[in-house]
């Protein structure tokens, strides 16, 4: 089973990286990644993991401008992001570390908490 997370239509307006990876949207929410995830789709699909001093880094170019088309998580706990430009984000849960949140601009609030279990407060 799925559910959506209610970020479908939002263009992402600001990618930042360094510790975690925020994507902010154009109407208020930020997704916060905290784990290795890849992405698919386009002609070069690629891994995205943190530098040993814990770091990521990230071409925000590619998601910057583009319109959400899903987004959404199992009950695995992994989050499935997809974009107009063919990019689809995957992250999966960690068994130690919280792997992703979404953060509403009401203070509405999704966490993947270690080893999957979804946290939600609204």
């Amino acid at each position: 089973m799925t559910t959506a997370i209610a970020i479908i239509g939002s263009v992402v307006t600001d990618v930042s990286d360094g510790f975690s990876v925020r994507i902010s949207t154009s109407d208020g929410h930020t997704v916060t990644i905290e784990n290795n995830f890849e992405v698919k789709g386009g002609t070069n699909p690629f891994s995205v993991a943190a530098s040993a001093s814990g770091e990521f880094s990230l071409e925000s170019s590619i998601f910057k401008g583009a319109k959400i088309t899903d987004a959404q998580y199992d009950e695995s706990g992994s989050l499935s992001i997809s974009l107009d430009n063919g990019s689809e984000i995957s992250v999966a849960p960690d068994e130690v570390y919280e792997s992703w949140q979404v953060a509403g601009p009401s203070g509405s609030l999704i966490v993947c908490m270690p080893s999957g279990d979804i946290a939600i407060w609204s």
